[in-house]
């Protein structure tokens, strides 16, 4: 290889054969969403023990579910605006500490106001991790496996949710809710010490903010096949270059429709997703379910969304959102399914297992591709504007569910009403499986840039 040649680091990496790189890299995301996921759901699986132990209206713990979410908003843009200033090492580690330690104080509540503080901070971190692993799995992958190495990665956070849902039942009888907390915070603190020690920052930002960097260059020449680096040989990535965050950035040329429809399915399908996930053991309980046969139907919920999501997986690599179309129409059926009159307490626990599976599917639909719709000098922060509009319906949906469940409205029509989000969902995704069906980079739309978009013209088809 000529002394004075360039590499472009985003092509090299595109094509890459699955190596043990990777595995290790997938590893490290499923740990992070792991217990991402113990950590968020211990308290849906700990409210009807609170709800008893405290004798507070369900409208309370509603609150405390919103302001978790709150945090979660908050914490999706820092931890978003850390990854892309600072590298998606730091959004991680900083991520899962901050989402540890306030689960290790949250034993120590007395009052739904105080579980509430510590809900917001641990939200804070538990909504920054998730763009910086959609970024850093995003960056890593081959062109063609950019949504399964991210779904694999999200099967971590369902294994959390199902794992979660086993300790609170195996816990909760014996010790009380707060057992729960003390579990996704100490695995958190762990993890946190582990990443900052080992986790190598992604070789796309490295070569975005410090393309001269010997630790930079030493990992690409152990990439290369057939060539070698020399001290001339300039790492480049694409036409990127870095730049100063703009929000204006996400809705240049192309750019501008696909996040418009992005945004529109995230608001949406949290309002659906993210109640059903906090009252769903509380739903079950009112429903004549005893409380460990809810705990475990959460469990049971978390492994039937690992299902969804590898199914998923492949068909999303293949059709796009398209195939998050047909996953929102059958949770749209799962939930009419659900407010059925007369079901027996088995088959309740069966049809709710199936409709989170489902639900989560649909949700990390739009978690699998929308880091591929950015380039990655805004990609840290373009996934968080992204899933920070589903933390904004977070906020609101728990919390007005919590005043229907309150009233005593019939299971039926709280299913109907939570769902009804997901009819916005199949049109958000259709548009953009029929917008962006052939090729996301043929429309200009990815890491071929947005300078060359903004201006009119139409960049070469390229990996990204």
């Amino acid at each position: 290889m000529p002394a004075d040649t360039e590499i472009d680091v985003a092509e090299l990496l595109a094509v890459q054969k699955f190596s043990r790189w990777h595995v290790l890299t997938l590893i490290v995301g499923f740990l992070v969403l792991f217990i991402d996921g113990l950590d968020f759901n211990a308290v849906n699986v700990a409210a009807p023990a609170i709800l008893r132990a405290w004798h507070v209206d369900r409208s309370a713990i509603g609150i405390v579910f919103g302001v978790g979410n709150f945090g979660i908003l908050v914490g999706t843009f820092v931890f978003s605006w850390v990854g892309d200033r600072y590298g998606r090492r730091a959004g991680l580690v900083l991520g899962v500490l901050a989402y540890s330690l306030p689960a290790l104080a949250t034993p120590f509540a007395g009052s739904p106001t105080e579980l509430a503080a510590f809900r917001f901070l641990a939200g804070c971190g538990i909504g920054g991790v998730i763009p910086n692993v959609i970024s850093l799995l995003t960056e890593i992958a081959p062109a063609a496996l950019r949504a399964t190495f991210v779904l694999i990665a999200i099967i971590g956070y369902g294994l959390g949710a199902a794992a979660i849902g086993g300790v609170a039942a195996a816990l909760i009888p014996s010790y009380g809710w707060p057992a729960v907390f003390f579990v996704a915070g100490a695995s958190g603190t762990v993890l946190a010490l582990a990443l900052w020690m080992w986790l190598p920052e992604s070789m796309r930002y490295q070569t975005l903010v410090d393309p001269e960097s010997p630790a930079l260059r030493r990992r690409v020449a152990r990439l290369l096949t057939g060539g070698t680096m020399t001290p001339g040989t300039r790492l480049v990535l694409g036409n990127q270059a870095p730049r100063q965050f703009s929000v204006r950035m996400l809705f240049r040329g192309n750019l501008r429709l696909a996040t418009i429809l992005l945004w529109t399915a995230f608001f949406a399908e949290a309002l659906t997703f993210i109640t059903l996930l906090a009252w769903q053991t509380v739903m079950l309980e009112s429903a004549g379910v005893s409380p460990v046969e809810a705990s475990l139907a959460f469990s049971y919920s978390g492994l039937a969304g690992i299902v969804a999501m590898l199914v998923m997986s492949r068909l999303l690599d293949r059709f796009g959102m398209i195939a998050a179309v047909g996953a929102a129409f059958a949770t749209m059926a799962a939930f009419v399914a659900f407010g059925t009159p007369g079901l027996s307490p088995g088959l309740l626990v069966a049809v709710a297992v199936l409709m989170n599976g489902l639900s989560a599917g649909t949700h990390n639909s739009l978690n699998g591709l929308v880091g591929a719709y950015y380039p990655t000098s805004i990609r840290g922060n373009a996934v968080g504007f992204a899933t920070g509009m589903g933390r904004i319906s977070g906020i609101i949906g728990p919390v007005a569910a919590g005043y229907f469940l309150s009233a005593d409205l019939p299971l039926r029509e709280i299913a109907l009403i939570i769902v009804s989000p997901y009819v916005v969902v199949a049109a958000a995704c259709l548009a953009l499986g029929l917008r962006y069906r052939t090729n996301l980079v043929a429309d200009g739309v990815g890491d071929a840039g947005t300078d060359t978009q903004s201006q009119g013209s139409r960049p070469q088809r390229r990996a990204i």
